[in-house]
């Protein structure tokens, strides 16, 4: 068949459903001709389908590979490996298609053997016949991200934050959420434009080949109010005309890299502390997530000190929990490019460098930084009003392929919690497992993954706890280096981080973790 054959005739255009009407009048006795004129169909066309007792249209020689059961079957396999995010390539899907179709014992075109894969006019005829699957091209996931989304760990997460906006009344005006984007000098994705077809190469005037980054801190909470931005350039000393044309009340500061740290992390609690203003009876909730400058133990002690409750996200989902990263940060980067590209146009030939960046930055901020994006943002995420069933299978799927069933009721994940005492941490570490798609039955299944599970439990308790001498090698949570306990106690002068929040200690009293980021 013609890969996009048109049809040239009117034959068959009615419906499957009158056809089987009619066959339905036969059978009961009404004869084949008023039955025909009944519901509209040729008297020929009737007689034929009612003697084979089948309502199904068909023209000319060409047949269904497949029955619908069968082409139902492998829609599911499609769906399931889609929804793991191990989606088929065409040429994936078409050599998938005929195995299936060989060990089957399904009849298939004699190309098919030729090629070992089914055809395109094959595949076509299947897309055509189920519109609600395209070809897309996927945003690559790391295995932190998939493996960080699941059940157990974002559960608990929701459960902490239910606790302490039950135990200290927060509402919506004292939920916070603060996270750090990078902004360039150079264009990363310009707009599309206007241009002549088949031109070889369409260009846009780009600053430079690559920028320098200036990171900005911004914050929201969840009734839509934002905390004024934060902006952090890559040099050595500070100059105030560096936020020349900013938004009002803008705060800036310098790293090398440009990036935040520890230290510029606790001024911006200091200047967070001054716009908020919490209080021992109205305390605030922040949200962020587990960046190394986030664990830093002065601004942690800072913000314990004022009233700041420090709640952090799950490793590996701030794509999904981050409210800034869900409703605020995609809008304020198409913007920031129109910015650029407005700039690179209105003076051409210059390049721009750190003055020009909080001029660019301004008009775009305030286009993105609205309450609605902020409202949405929390609301989408299911923190504020509070909802964890807004996460369905679908969603913790992917996780399922690469960890093993757990036991919830005993499962402790790490967060930051600037309050806590003592924390209990277990973690399951598993190793990557493989799938491929050769076992397929009669039927194809959801490719299973046979996943190695390897469990190290780090437990840290009061030393009040009394158990028999145990020598048990760990894993550190932070840094991934091994270390050992004894009788549940490390040996090495070694000290998870979460075992000194909130209990008051001092730099001289904690042996920090040797893992990179940890030192305090």
């Amino acid at each position: 068949m013609v890969y996009k054959y048109k049809r040239k005739t009117n034959q068959a255009q009615w419906s499957e459903d009158s056809m089987m009407l009619a066959i339905a009048d036969c059978n009961s006795g009404i004869p084949v001709k008023t039955t025909a004129k009944k519901y509209g169909l040729p008297y020929a066309t009737l007689y034929r389908h009612w003697k084979k007792g089948s309502s199904t249209a068909q023209l000319g020689r060409f047949r269904k590979v497949f029955n619908d059961g069968q082409e139902g079957d492998l829609r599911t396999y499609f769906y399931e490996m889609d929804s793991v995010f191990y989606g088929l390539t065409r040429e994936d899907f078409k050599t998938l298609v005929f195995e299936y179709a060989k060990r089957n014992n399904v009849t298939y075109p004699p190309s098919w053997d030729k090629n070992k894969k089914a055809g395109d006019d094959w595949l076509a005829g299947f897309i055509r016949r189920n519109p609600q699957i395209t070809l897309r091209i996927p945003e690559a996931t790391t295995i932190g991200r998939v493996k960080g989304f699941n059940r157990p760990q974002v559960e608990r997460f929701y459960k902490l934050l239910s606790e302490q906006i039950e135990k200290c009344q927060i509402d919506g005006t004292r939920i916070y959420n603060i996270d750090e984007t990078g902004i360039q000098t150079s264009t990363n994705k310009p707009p599309k434009v206007l241009s002549v077809k088949g031109k070889r190469q369409v260009g846009v005037i780009s600053s430079t080949e690559r920028g320098q980054t200036t990171t900005v801190v911004c914050c929201c909470n969840a009734s839509g109010s934002f905390v004024p931005p934060y902006m952090i350039f890559a040099r050595k000393r500070m100059q105030d005309r560096l936020l020349d044309g900013s938004p009002p009340e803008t705060r800036g500061s310098c790293s090398a890299s440009g990036w935040i740290n520890g230290e510029i992390f606790l001024d911006w609690l200091k200047f967070f502390v001054g716009h908020v203003r919490p209080t021992k009876d109205k305390k605030v909730i922040l949200l962020l997530d587990n960046h190394e400058s986030h664990k830093y133990y002065p601004a942690l002690q800072y913000a314990t000190e004022n009233n700041v409750i420090i709640l952090s996200l799950p490793p590996h989902t701030s794509n999904k929990l981050q409210p800034l990263d869900v409703a605020v940060y995609g809008p304020f980067k198409i913007f920031f490019e129109q910015e650029i590209n407005r700039f690179q146009k209105a003076h051409p030939g210059r390049i721009i460098n750190q003055y020009d960046v909080a001029k660019l930055f301004s008009p775009a901020y305030l286009k993105s930084a609205t309450p609605n994006n902020a409202i949405k943002g929390f609301q989408s995420t299911g923190i504020w009003p509070t909802n964890k069933d807004i996460w369905g299978e679908e969603d913790y799927a992917p996780s399922s392929i690469t960890m093993t069933d757990r036991n919830t009721a005993n499962q402790q994940e790490t967060f930051i919690d600037s309050n806590s005492q003592n924390v209990e941490i277990t973690i399951d570490i598993e190793k990557p497992s493989t799938s491929g798609l050769q076992n397929l039955n009669a039927k194809p299944k959801t490719a299973t993954k046979k996943n190695t599970k390897t469990t190290k439990n780090i437990i840290v308790k009061d030393k009040s706890s009394d158990k028999e001498n145990e020598e048990e090698q760990c894993v550190c949570y932070y840094c991934g280096e091994n270390y050992i306990e004894i009788n549940k106690k490390p040996v090495e002068d070694w000290i998870q981080f979460d075992k000194f929040i909130g209990q008051g200690s001092t730099k001289n009293d904690v042996k920090s973790c040797r893992g990179p980021g940890i030192n305090v």
